[in-house]
């Protein structure tokens, strides 16, 4: 039963979403019987004449009504009679297939006669008025007559309220002569008003017959000829007894429900504040595991300023450690400005005659070798960096930065720069993390939010299925919640000791390259070493501002020091912002020529279609069968 009730809710948010979709898509019409008051007068030959006064209420406007009257088991129906009740006069109809006001049609299938009443209606209550008599229709035993019809039926596409029907028989009989029973929902009543009157009453019906059984003496109908030669009254009686023993099972099967229902929702309410308090439990846990799980170690270094490097590997190794575990373009420029400050190669610069009317002169850089017997002291990274660019893409002879660009213009010389870079990466990588920058979630004393999670879990789901507490969904969903974080935080990377330290040092080392022009002149290192210091600007990204600051704190004799490598010999500092400019200039085009590049090499879309590139039990009645609607 709590299934179905979760189920029933859940359907019930469905509706809630899909009835505006259907309300805007459909016609907006609605009609509904309101009352359906049937009487039944039982004639001396066994005939019985029907009188059925069905009120609609119509919402929206309407052509008429359908009504199909189910004749089965009589010698047939006969006196039909159609109109609309007005005023307490009844206007009649008349048989025509023409569509017209005040008219019907009919058609009859030998069980069935079907009526097509035309009343046109708008947003009123009308009442419509049938009349007919079902020949034959009441059965006469030795012992017994019966009047054993399903008189409302069960073909009605819409609920049927306030239902009453009155059975009346001829003169002669005593009200203890006269028996009475019914079938259809549990909800309806009978009785036995007086010597010659049965009276039935229903709420509410939908989809389901109404069956009336009348019992009265023989001889009031003595001139029917549906006569039978046995005795059937104890036939009835012990058919009823067990039909009323399914039916009273099933209303104290409801009563039970209900109250073990009432029972139920009073567990629930007393359950909610421990629910309650169990989701706050759980939402403070929550809060507490990522707290205690997310939150990094604290660094051991709390300056606001650091005045040398923290640690002597390579920028692309920095950024690595900054970035957690990632490398930047800018990585490659400062790689090669630490090659030359090393001696390895050498950067000269060149002038670079550029286009073909209006020729111009400017100015590029040349990177060769200047004592290969280094690369072996190198780090990995960086020996593959100045292979690939001198002896790779420069074949050995050197490289102006300026003709990456034409070189790259080759597909094939694009994705092999790509995947060269790749493995630039994956080198950085390697010795970053032989530095143990980080380390694994390791989770000291999870089990204990395990097991929160668990009985999270677990009473949420008994709450459900034995109290059918909604707040218990709540409780469940935060259990998986808290399990599913402790798994992913299983898997969140965090800093070592070492590395927290390192990268508060680098960030402290990066406050100090912006604003050293303002500190004392004793607290600032010289020139030879700022040249090491700007090959980590490069890759903090402050490069600009670092050579913005030098001529500030430096004499013009002192930045011509011939002992710089990259930075000597040049009058100011104009010769690296164009160096770092061209460089940056180069890897976007670099970045746009490899995607043009794998972009052509891609597999062609088809329009082929063959693969390619994404693009409540009975007597035994008669009849029961018909129904109505309207349009």
């Amino acid at each position: 039963m709590k299934k179905l009730r979760v189920l029933s809710l859940f359907l019930l948010m469905m509706l809630v979403v899909l009835i505006p979709w259907k309300d805007a898509s459909a016609s907006s019409r609605y009609y509904e019987v309101s009352r359906f008051n049937l009487t039944v007068d039982i004639q001396e030959n066994g005939d019985a004449r029907v009188l059925e006064e069905i009120t609609y209420n119509f919402d929206g406007e309407f052509n008429g009504v359908f009504r199909n009257i189910d004749y089965s088991r009589t010698d047939g129906l006969s006196d039909l009679t159609v109109g609309v009740l007005e005023s307490g006069s009844v206007r009649s109809f008349t048989e025509a297939y023409s569509g017209d006001a005040n008219t019907y049609e009919m058609e009859d299938t030998g069980s069935f006669r079907n009526l097509k009443i035309y009343e046109k209606s708008r947003n009123e209550e009308k009442t419509v008025v049938i009349g007919y008599t079902l020949q034959n229709v009441a059965e006469k035993y030795n012992d017994i007559s019966i009047f054993n019809r399903k008189i409302i039926d069960s073909g009605w596409d819409i609920p049927l309220n306030n239902i009453t029907i009155t059975i009346t028989i001829p003169e002669g009989a005593q009200k203890e002569d006269l028996r009475v029973f019914a079938h259809g929902p549990l909800t309806g009543s009978s009785e036995i008003v007086d010597g010659r009157t049965f009276y039935f009453t229903v709420p509410s019906v939908n989809g389901r017959f109404v069956e009336t059984l009348a019992i009265f003496p023989r001889d009031l109908i003595p001139a029917s000829t549906n006569t039978f030669d046995r005795n059937e009254l104890e036939n009835i009686l012990e058919n009823e007894q067990r039909l009323a023993d399914e039916a009273n099972k099933e209303r104290e099967d409801a009563i039970k429900e209900l109250e073990r229902e009432a029972k139920q929702r009073e567990r629930e309410k007393a359950s909610r504040p421990i629910f309650g308090a169990g989701i706050l439990a759980g939402l403070g846990s929550i809060f507490f595991m990522f707290r205690k799980y997310g939150k990094e170690l604290k660094p051991t270094f709390e300056g606001d300023y650091y005045r040398e490097l923290p640690e002597d590997y390579s920028p692309a190794v920095m950024t690595y450690l900054l970035t957690k575990g990632q490398s930047k373009d800018v990585d490659i420029m400062a790689t090669i400005l630490d090659l030359a400050r090393k001696k390895v190669i050498k950067l000269r610069p060149v002038a670079i005659e550029k286009g073909k009317i209006f020729k111009k002169e400017e100015e590029s850089f040349e990177m060769t070798w200047m004592d290969k017997t280094k690369l072996d002291t190198l780090l990995p990274h960086e020996k593959f960096l100045a292979t690939w660019f001198i002896d790779e893409i420069g074949n050995g002879n050197g490289l102006v930065l300026e003709d990456l660009e034409k070189i790259l213009k080759s597909n094939k010389a694009a994705l092999q720069f790509q995947k060269d870079y790749t493995y630039f990466k994956h080198k950085v990588k390697e010795v970053g993390e032989k530095q143990k920058f980080f380390q694994g979630n390791e989770l000291p004393g999870s089990k204990i939010f395990v097991i929160i999670g668990l009985a999270l879990i677990l009473s949420g789901i008994a709450g459900l299925f034995t109290l059918g507490s909604i707040i218990a969904i709540g409780l469940a969903a935060i259990g998986m919640f808290l399990l599913f974080g402790l798994l992913g935080m299983r898997f969140v990377r965090k800093y070592s000791q070492k590395g927290m330290d390192h990268k508060a040092m680098w960030l402290a080392f990066k406050q100090f390259l912006q604003h050293f022009s303002n500190m004392k002149e004793a607290e600032i290192p010289s020139l030879v070493i700022w040249e090491h210091y700007l090959v980590y600007a490069t890759s903090l990204g402050v490069a600009d501002e670092v050579i913005d600051q030098l001529p500030k704190v430096f004499s013009e004799q002192e930045l011509t020091n011939p002992d710089l490598t990259y930075m000597g010999g040049y009058r100011s500092f104009s010769n690296f912002y164009i160096m770092n400019q061209a460089f940056s200039n180069t890897m976007t085009r670099v970045n746009s020529a490899v995607s043009t590049a794998q972009i052509a090499a891609s597999q062609k879309s088809s329009g082929s279609g063959f693969g390619g590139g994404f693009s409540g039990g009975s007597s035994g009645g008669g009849g029961g069968g018909g129904g109505g609607g309207a349009f």
